[in-house]
């Protein structure tokens, strides 16, 4: 783009031979003169890029290296903890993440397409996918290969009106803006991103900014969608202040209800009823500045926006065998020379129990064994560990398996649920509570 750094102008000028006119030595001179000083810079910008790239790669290697050792010295610490805890008799605590997936795993007689959806980037676990339409990117039909959607319209901006009362701002006021193509947001491949580089003096009270991205869906067989997902720009440092829709090209955005503010965002997904999607708004916030050049500056943006319409696998046998519905397992391992012995609490995030017993759409089976034959606890009969004087034993255990089963949300009950009507339910982590006992 127009406002990209650059490091190498060329001098060197074309200048036609006259026809059958005079040969000027002093022309051609300049000419080649111009020309090794062009192949001079060129060659000065080369070297300077490889030894920064270099200083570069140097410095990712040793800094991956030191969170490296920082995550097995965490590692290490979380287990002497644990054992701790044991040796003392008291209640250890131990959470799995679906970002892990090193203890989950599926039932050995699982047919394929009954296999949940473990999606470790946005550490979501599904329904499986039948079929799935990307708005943004299309596929090419000869090659397969991912293509963006040119005929997107994409607006950036940072002068909005919040509805807050303090009508129409420019969030980025005063700021010098150096933006790299919103497109890069939009064509299929991670390491091309949108980004906008906002600039003040570094005695600047500014302490935020923030900017909207507004994308028109081009008109297609189907405008129909359910599930958004944003991979931010730097992750883990901006935040998605506001998630908006709009049904058709003049009418009102409106917040899509399943979407919450996330601060410090990493990768999300979110899930909503089907509907026409004709325009897409996403706010964004950056608090975490940087001091570069002895400036204030401030980065974020997208390394990608998706938009698809997905078509799930609904198929579902109440009370049926493991290898019937969509199944996966979860392992709980207690501390190295240590038994589990009760289990005093159980959590899930969402929390689906809130669900009535007799619609749920998450189902755990706690069990000795990775199947049904040792169960020990079913959370479609029984009541939770945690609202029990003594919890449930688990004793004499070592391994704890932990069978979930996930239905299509056909309907909600009247005590609500943490899921979208007509869509697939999710689940990002699983956390148990317990009392261990010698081996």
């Amino acid at each position: 783009m127009s406002n990209d750094r650059k490091i190498v102008v060329l001098s060197t000028k074309y200048n036609p031979a006259r026809k059958l006119g005079e040969f000027s030595s002093d022309e051609y001179n300049r000419l080649n003169q111009s020309i090794v000083n062009d192949l001079g810079d060129l060659v000065n910008a080369s070297n300077s890029i490889y030894n920064e790239l270099l200083s570069v790669v140097n410095r990712l290697k040793y800094e991956t290296l030191f969170l490296k050792k920082r995550i097995k010295d965490m590692e290490s610490d979380i287990e002497y903890r644990r054992e701790s805890l044991a040796k003392n008799g008291d209640v250890i605590e131990d959470w799995i993440d679906f970002h892990d997936t090193s203890n989950l795993f599926f039932p050995e007689s699982q047919p394929e397409n009954l296999k949940a959806l473990i999606n470790s980037t946005f550490g979501e676990v599904t329904l499986p996918i039948l079929t799935i339409d990307n708005k943004f990117v299309i596929q090419s039909i000869t090659t397969g290969k991912v293509l963006p959607n040119y005929d997107l319209v994409i607006d950036t901006t940072s002068i909005f009106n919040k509805n807050d009362g303090n009508g129409l701002l420019d969030y980025e006021y005063g700021g010098f803006l150096i933006e790299k193509d919103p497109e890069n947001a939009f064509n299929g491949v991670n390491n091309s991103i949108w980004e906008r580089r906002v600039e003040f003096a570094l005695d600047s009270d500014v302490s935020e900014v923030e900017c909207e991205i507004t994308i028109t869906v081009p008109e297609q067989n189907s405008l129909d969608a359910n599930c958004v997902s944003f991979n931010p720009y730097p992750y883990g440092e901006i935040d998605i202040t506001n998630v908006a829709i709009a049904t058709s090209l003049n009418g009102s955005f409106a917040t899509i209800d399943q979407f919450t503010a996330t601060n410090n965002a990493g990768y999300i997904r979110v899930h909503f009823p089907v509907q026409p999607v004709h325009q897409l708004k996403i706010r964004l916030r950056q608090r975490n500045w940087i001091e570069e050049e002895n400036k204030k500056v401030f980065i974020y943006g997208m390394e990608e926006i998706g938009l698809a319409l997905i078509e799930w696998q609904k198929s579902y046998t109440p009370n049926g065998n493991i290898d019937e519905n969509t199944t996966f397992i979860v392992k709980f391992t207690s501390p190295d020379g240590y038994n589990f012995s009760r289990l005093t609490s159980i959590n899930f995030n969402p929390d689906f129990s809130i669900e009535n017993l007799t619609n749920r759409h998450i189902h755990v089976v706690l069990s000795q064994t990775p199947d049904f034959a040792g169960a020990i606890w079913n959370s479609d009969i029984s009541v939770l560990p945690q609202d029990l004087t003594n919890g449930v034993s688990i004793a004499g255990l070592n391994e704890l398996y932990c069978i979930v089963t996930l239905n299509y949300v056909e309907s909600i009950g009247n005590n609500g649920s943490p899921f979208t009507l007509n869509t697939t339910p999710f689940l990002y982590g699983i956390g148990i509570q317990y009392t261990t006992e010698v081996e």
